[in-house]
C-alpha cells in the first residue's frame, strides 16, 4: 500500500504562495490563494500536482476549490487522460517566464470610448494583469501593462488579438500576434471589430491602399466593409499578408480566407 504524504494547513498555505506555474490555476478552498500546476492524477481523495520545478505536492482534493474539484471530476472520468489535457493546456514554460513584467501597447486604436472598452473587456479574466490607458512621451496614447508573469501577460495579448485589436509592444518577449494567412484575390475577413463610423473608415482606407499583385495599386476593388458587422467581403488582386499587415499597422486584427 502506497503511503500519502498529507500536508498540514501551513504547508498548503505555504503551497499557494508558490506562484504561477504551467497547466491550470488552482485555488486554495481556505484563503482563496493560488497556484499553476500540471495534473499528475487522483488517488483515492490525494491530488497530486506538478510543478515548474518538477516537484511534485499531494494534498486533499478538498484544499482546492470547488471550480477545481469538478475539473478534477472530470479528468478523472473513465476514459479520461490527465495527462493529455495537462499538456494541452499551456505550453511549456521558458527561463524567465515566471518572473513579472512591465510592457507598452502603442500604436493602439483611438477611435471611441467603445474601443477602450473593448481592450479592458478582452483581459480582465485574465489574473495577474492589470492595464492603464495613458500618453507616453511624445504625447501619443498608449496603454501601460503590469503583469505578475510574462506568461500571464502573452495570454493578455492573445485575448487582445482575438477581440480584433491590435498595437506594437515595447516588448520582443511579449508582443501581439496575429494569424497568417495564404489567401489572396477574393476573401472573407472574420473577427472584425469596428465600433463606430471613424473605425470603418479607418480600414477603408486601409483596403484602399493595399496593393494587389504585379504591383497593382489598387488591390481590392470592392468590398462590403460596415459599421458593426464583424466580417465583410473583399474582392480584388490584393493578398491576405498585404491587408493584414496594412490593417495592423492600424490597430486592427481580424482572419482573412
Amino acid at each position: 500500500m502506497k503511503v500519502f504524504r498529507w500536508i498540514t494547513a501551513c504547508s498548503v498555505v505555504a503551497i499557494f504562495c508558490t506562484g504561477w506555474l504551467e497547466a491550470r490555476t488552482w485555488t486554495s478552498a481556505s484563503n482563496g490563494k493560488t497556484l499553476e500546476g500540471e495534473l499528475v492524477k487522483l488517488e483515492g481523495k490525494i491530488l497530486e500536482i506538478k510543478l515548474a520545478n518538477g516537484k511534485v505536492i499531494k494534498a486533499p482534493l478538498t484544499a482546492f476549490s470547488k471550480a477545481d474539484q469538478e475539473f478534477v471530476a472530470k479528468q478523472s472520468a473513465p476514459g479520461a487522460d490527465t495527462k493529455k489535457v495537462a499538456a494541452k493546456a499551456k505550453p511549456k514554460l521558458k527561463p524567465g517566464d515566471l518572473e513579472p513584467i512591465s510592457l507598452e501597447i502603442w500604436k493602439i486604436r483611438t477611435c471611441c470610448s467603445k474601443v477602450k472598452r473593448r481592450y479592458e473587456d478582452a483581459v480582465k479574466d485574465v489574473e495577474g494583469v492589470t492595464m492603464t490607458f495613458t500618453k507616453n512621451n511624445n504625447d501619443d496614447p498608449i496603454i501601460a501593462v503590469e503583469a505578475k508573469t510574462k506568461v500571464a501577460a502573452r495570454e493578455a495579448m492573445n485575448k487582445i488579438a482575438l477581440a480584433g485589436l491590435y498595437g506594437e509592444t515595447t516588448s520582443r518577449e511579449v508582443a501581439l500576434k496575429g494569424e497568417g494567412s495564404k489567401a489572396k484575390g477574393d476573401m472573407t475577413a472574420t473577427g472584425v471589430f469596428l465600433c463606430c463610423n471613424k473605425s470603418a473608415d479607418a480600414l477603408k482606407a486601409v483596403l484602399s491602399r493595399s496593393k494587389g499583385a504585379g504591383g497593382d495599386k489598387k488591390g481590392v476593388t470592392e468590398h462590403t466593409v460596415k459599421r458593426s458587422k464583424d466580417t465583410f467581403e473583399i474582392k480584388g488582386t490584393a493578398t491576405a499578408s498585404e491587408i493584414l499587415r496594412n490593417a495592423r499597422r492600424a490597430g486592427f486584427n481580424f482572419k482573412l480566407e
